[in-house]
């Protein structure tokens, strides 16, 4: 959970007063087995940059499952027409160059992502075929049950 979190707020997917509000409702309800959620909790006076480092202390080096369930949520984003491709593969590009993807058997797909979206925004036509190459990637990344879903996202 914590990896979805600091994610959402760098990325701007999770608000500051959101994320706050929610650990509220976690204390509230007795949902407080981390420390984190207390930390979160006080930290209204905190900046956005300040509540990143506090989360950062409690990040793991393992980002699959935030990678899995923001991906999911990209593909079903798109499939239902509020993010286009393009605004899709922009932030694929976030998670890569902020070293959030360690899966070594998709770097190649990764690596050419990076490179076609930069030719398109340089003008150029790029190297992929846009928008099939993002779908067939993203439909192995399906919606699952997960408590990821109660966090008050901005999409």
């Amino acid at each position: 959970m914590i990896n979805v979190i600091y994610i959402g707020l760098l990325f701007n997917y999770l608000l500051k007063d959101d994320i706050i509000d929610w650990a509220d409702s976690q204390i509230i309800n007795n949902n407080n087995d981390e420390n984190y959620i207390i930390e979160l909790s006080f930290s209204s006076g905190k900046t956005e940059k300040e509540i990143l480092a506090l989360l950062n202390n409690y990040m793991t080096d393992d980002y699959n499952s935030a990678i899995e369930f923001y991906f999911s949520m990209f593909n079903k984003l798109m499939d239902e027409g509020y993010y286009d491709w393009q605004k899709v593969v922009k932030e694929i590009v976030r998670f890569y160059e902020n070293d959030f993807i360690k899966e070594d058997t998709e770097k190649i797909f990764y690596s050419i992502l990076v490179d076609d979206y930069y030719l398109r925004n340089d003008g150029y036509s790029g190297i992929m075929k846009m928008p099939e190459a993002l779908y067939s990637f993203l439909s192995k990344y399906k919606i699952k049950n997960s408590n990821y879903q109660e966090l008050p996202f901005s999409w």
